[in-house]
């Protein structure tokens, strides 16, 4: 299971905040794919892939889960914790 978030923010400022809190925990940014209300974004370490999904809920308002997986059977839930959590403080900074 996935931790799941739901952030009151437009998803692009939540997508500029992911990206910001991917730089500052130095993960590398592997791949973006979006379709009509979702971002789904690919990063990874050098023990871990991390998805990430960003779904629009309305305008204001974006669902966050994050998957943190070592080879495919482990699951590392405290990695996608700690994702979403460090990208709270990108969207207090980050400006539209």
């Amino acid at each position: 299971m996935s931790p799941i978030k739901t952030i009151a923010c437009p998803i692009d400022q939540v997508e500029f905040a992911n990206r910001l809190a991917l730089m500052k925990m130095r993960m590398k940014y592997v791949e973006r794919m979006e379709t009509e209300n979702k971002v789904n974004i690919v990063a990874e370490t050098s023990e871990l892939n991390i998805y990430i999904n960003l779904e629009k809920i309305t305008p204001k308002t974006t669902k966050i889960s994050v998957n943190a997986e070592k080879n495919i059977v482990m699951k590392i839930w405290q990695r996608a914790v700690a994702i979403i959590e460090e990208l709270k403080p990108c969207l207090r900074t980050s400006e539209v």
